[in-house]
């Protein structure tokens, strides 16, 4: 992963989410970002390591509606 652009996720951060904690956890994880930021990338990569690890997940990709009110 090119972490030379500036997304807004250290290099630390992504190690730490690498551990799979979050799952152990059982805490749902969100990625979001702009267009391009490569959150699917992160997602796949995460998604590799985990079912290296024999351990079950679900890969969804999600739709936000901003309200036509207001």
């Amino acid at each position: 992963m090119d972490l030379s652009y500036d997304r807004g996720l250290t290099k630390p951060k992504i190690k730490d989410l690498m551990h799979l904690q979050f799952i152990h956890q059982k805490t749902n994880l969100l990625l979001l970002g702009k267009t391009g930021a490569g959150k699917t990338h992160l997602a796949i990569s995460l998604v590799r390591k985990i079912c290296e690890a024999n351990l079950s997940l679900m890969f969804l990709p999600m739709t936000l509606k901003r309200s036509s009110t207001g």
